[in-house]
């Protein structure tokens, strides 16, 4: 256990001993004041304070603060009303059940508003704090007994405090990395097979209006005119644009496929002459030396060596962040950046093995990507169409 998981020990302790003096029944109006209290903050406040300021140190400070505050006043009117009712209750047996009683609920009351705050804080950028509270093993347990419908529910609450619109690769707390793999082969980068995939992978952008922002992200030939990326990278964006490798000029695409939960897209783009790259269907294993191809925070081609660590069946959020999506995945290790989404996974020999998904929130040398195996059943779907359909709303 670490700091973390005392100090919520200790929390623990002084609210169920307040929870005794209280009683079930005072403690039962307590409990609807306090999480009321913490549920009327988390729900109003986010959208607000977004508005004020970009820090997500700021954001999650005045959030954690708030709902606290919140929590307590409304704990406060309506424990008046509950010691009130107490005063009635004269049965010793009766007080020491109410008394009991009244220790557990004020337990699930911290419990729950706790739960809340820290849903925030652990999407917070990598930081001691950050990191002490997604390695909590207090925390975790906690995490796992809560459902998919109340992590939906404090959707925005994550989302002010989050720095990145990719989507969630562990809905919970806890996130698996996977094993130690050895440090990836800078040769590996250099090889044969992956410079050939350069001319086939290329660089998307476009304008989510309905955010007032321009996106960047990468993709990678897949079938004659068609390019596949992910959903998040061109949500909202009405007219996609491709350039190959990042030079030349700008290919007019439209999106043909879009799937938001398991975060594929799939852009025609008539003008598009570059060849496709080969998916393979033998799974990587953990150790093989992979690269990951795109173009990092919007800028040049890069191609970065990454090492697998594992083939994981991760239960993460969809690109709006509701809670209770499958993938099969790879999580592999390697030092990725925004932008180098929707790129391709690729062995030396130019194998595509997955495309690149995201990164690790508590672990910023570990990548995800989804498996070739899921990819061939979106590529299949959508190869052939020419009808252009919904992006969705902007999730930027």
């Amino acid at each position: 256990m670490n700091i973390v998981d005392w100090v919520l020990i200790g929390v623990l302790i002084v609210f169920a001993w307040a929870g005794w003096r209280k009683g079930f029944v005072a403690g039962l109006l307590s409990f609807v004041g306090f999480i009321g209290g913490g549920l009327l903050a988390a729900f109003l406040l986010p959208d607000v304070i977004v508005e004020h300021t970009d820090s997500g140190f700021i954001r999650v400070a005045v959030l954690a603060i708030a709902i606290v505050v919140c929590a307590i006043f409304g704990q406060l009117v309506t424990s008046y009303v509950g010691r009130r009712l107490r005063g009635g209750l004269t049965w010793r047996p009766a007080r020491l059940v109410d008394s009991l009683a009244g220790a557990a609920l004020n337990v699930l009351a911290v419990a729950i508003v706790g739960w809340i705050v820290v849903s925030a804080v652990a999407y917070l950028p990598e930081s001691t704090v950050t990191t002490s509270v997604r390695q909590s093993p207090v925390l975790i347990g906690l995490d796992k007994l809560v459902p998919d419908i109340a992590r939906n529910t404090f959707t925005n609450l994550r989302d002010a405090v989050s720095a990145t619109a990719v989507p969630r690769v562990f809905s919970g707390l806890a996130e698996f990395t996977g094993p130690d793999v050895e440090t990836p082969d800078a040769q590996s980068a250099k090889a044969g097979g992956v410079q050939s995939a350069r001319a086939s992978v290329v660089q998307v952008s476009g304008d989510a209006k309905a955010c007032l922002s321009e996106i960047s992200g990468s993709g990678f030939v897949v079938a004659a005119g068609y390019v596949l990326t992910n959903a998040h990278v061109v949500a909202g964006v009405s007219e996609p644009r491709v350039q190959v490798a990042g030079q030349g000029e700008y290919l007019a695409a439209k999106v043909v496929a879009f799937d938001p939960k398991l975060d594929v897209a799939v852009l025609l783009v008539p003008k598009l002459l570059a060849a496709p790259l080969p998916l393979t269907d033998n799974l990587a294993a953990s150790g093989d030396p992979v690269v990951a191809l795109g173009f990092p925070g919007g800028g040049d081609f890069t191609a970065t060596p990454a090492r697998i660590r594992a083939v994981i069946t991760a239960r993460g959020d969809d690109i709006y962040g509701q809670a209770g999506v499958e993938r099969e995945l790879y999580a592999f290790r390697g030092q990725l950046r925004p932008g180098n989404s929707g790129g391709p996974l690729l062995r030396p020999n130019g194998d595509v093995v997955g495309m690149v998904f995201g990164a690790g929130v508590g672990d910023s040398k570990t990548g995800y990507a989804i498996t070739a195996p899921q990819l061939a059943k979106a590529i299949e779907a959508a190869v052939n169409r020419t009808d252009e359909v919904s992006t969705g709303p902007c999730n930027s």
